[in-house]
């Protein structure tokens, strides 16, 4: 057998999140007789545990006075320089423009991960990544609307090397994970009469949650047993209770903070992304194998994951009165909504297997380690 690859997974943060239960999954499956994996990150979060529990080393970089200041780049530089990685992985933005130069000033072959679309980062998160992609070897997009952003809103990226390894999930995992965590309905103060609509994310803005609650707002009157459940957490937390009081409907509606999703999952009669721009979406991938019938939004009402009325159904990007009609007739019709479930569940299990994921992740780890090793000999 030859020698392991060391790959050291850089991540922003290790928070309740797509991108972190993404590594997770990968941490996990990743064969152990060839791969040697480490994770550094920044910010902390219950993945930290969890990754530990797997018997891979965690390192957290932090400053002094500052979340990225001289102790930060200084302890970052050295902690690099003693893991020794024949391959560097890096995971979120943050992550991304630290590790492009670490890869450029070490000579570490790099792998960035976007799991977002470039259209939102922003003036100065661009220019960083106009200035620093030649810096990086491969770029991972993890679905085919993050290549085509790339493609049409990221042209330094022209003549990169770009390859789309898409999201996936271990369905048996999630399952087993949902059971053992499983809410109550009376433990959330809601009976069985009420029909749960529930919303998985980061709060801010391109997820669109303050879209959602305005459509939740417009079955008011007819709905009245209809409740919606936000879980997550993020900088527009505030102003989302704000919204929800503003339309009248903080009765209805619970945030939830700082917990895994996955114990709501068998609560919901059916789940909600609402969001302007989506990678691919863990939350919704995990809500779907759990057979939980699904809403999503999508230019010209076309989806990734979701094929409209086939296994699930496809709202037009930001009309809020699509999404209400869409939730009604979930509330409408429980023979739809169960069939539409199954039928997502289905394509879960088919088309977004973790195993489909970790292979080609292994491939592209072993691939930069040999460029590694060619670039040491000359």
């Amino acid at each position: 057998m030859g020698k392991k690859v060391r790959v050291v997974h850089l991540i922003s943060g290790l928070q309740v999140g797509g991108a972190e239960t993404v590594l997770y999954e990968l941490a996990n499956a990743l064969d152990r007789r060839s791969f040697e994996q480490i994770v550094v990150y920044f910010n902390d979060g219950p993945f930290v545990q969890k990754i530990e529990e797997l018997g891979i080393s965690t390192y957290q970089v932090t400053g002094l006075f500052l979340k990225y200041d001289f102790i930060f780049v200084y302890r970052l530089f050295k902690l690099i320089k003693y893991l020794r990685p024949t391959c560097l992985h890096t995971v979120l933005w943050s992550a991304g423009f630290w590790g492009k130069l670490l890869g450029h000033f070490y000579k570490i072959p790099t792998v960035h991960a976007n799991h977002n679309t470039v259209k939102y980062d922003g003036l100065v998160r661009n220019s960083f990544d106009r200035l620093l992609s030649r810096w990086v070897d491969q770029t991972v997009a993890v679905s085919d609307g993050i290549a085509a952003s790339l493609k049409i809103d990221a042209p330094w990226m022209k003549g990169h090397a770009v390859t789309v390894i898409k999201n996936g999930i271990d369905v048996d995992q999630i399952m087993t994970w949902s059971k053992k965590e499983k809410k109550s309905r009376a433990a959330l103060g809601y009976k069985k009469e009420h029909f749960i609509i529930g919303a998985v994310g980061r709060f801010e803005r391109s997820k669109n949650f303050s879209l959602l609650l305005t459509s939740f707002a417009l079955l008011y009157d007819n709905y009245r047993h209809a409740r919606l459940v936000l879980i997550g957490s993020g900088p527009q937390e505030d102003f989302l209770k704000d919204r929800a009081s503003l339309l009248g409907i903080s009765d209805r509606v619970q945030f939830i903070s700082g917990e895994r999703a996955y114990g709501y999952y068998p609560l919901f009669d059916c789940f909600v992304s609402s969001s302007l721009t989506e990678g691919l979406s863990v939350a919704l991938l995990e809500a779907i194998s759990c057979g939980v019938a699904p809403i999503v939004s999508g230019a010209n009402r076309e989806h990734e994951v979701i094929k409209n009325k086939k296994t699930g159904l496809v709202c037009e990007v930001g009309n809020a009165y699509q999404l209400a009609d869409s939730m009604a007739l979930y509330m409408d019709d429980k023979q739809l909504r169960a069939q539409l479930g199954k039928a997502a569940q289905r394509d879960a299990e088919l088309y977004f297997n973790a195993e489909v994921m970790v292979q080609k992740y292994a491939n592209l780890y072993q691939t930069l380690s040999d460029k590694r090793r060619t670039r040491v000999k000359n």
